[in-house]
């Protein structure tokens, strides 16, 4: 899967999950703040990225990748659809050189 495959997923699970359309899921989305996403809906989110992708997503490597002891208003900023997509890119080439 290509990157920009991976990143059209994602979008398309972002939108599927928050049940809306896909267009409302542009990159620059902020996930919690303007679509509406509520911590229900993430670990749906999470859920239907395991499977999709194949890997395992905790809550400590989530943390890690959105800056460790943040506050939650700047976790809510940087969750963004393109955010979400560049993590699943990394985490699936991270496991193509591992």
């Amino acid at each position: 899967m290509s990157e920009i495959e991976v990143r059209e997923t994602v979008r398309k699970l972002v939108a599927e999950t928050l049940g809306l359309a896909v267009e409302r899921a542009t990159p620059e989305a902020k996930l919690m703040i303007e679509l509406g996403a509520e911590s229900i809906d993430l670990l749906d989110l999470r859920f239907r990225l395991e499977r999709s992708f194949g890997f395992g997503i905790s809550n400590e490597d989530l943390a890690r990748t959105f800056g460790d002891g943040v506050t939650e208003e700047a976790f809510r900023a940087a969750l963004t659809v393109e955010a979400l997509g560049s993590y699943v890119v990394m985490r699936l080439e991270a496991a193509v050189h591992a």
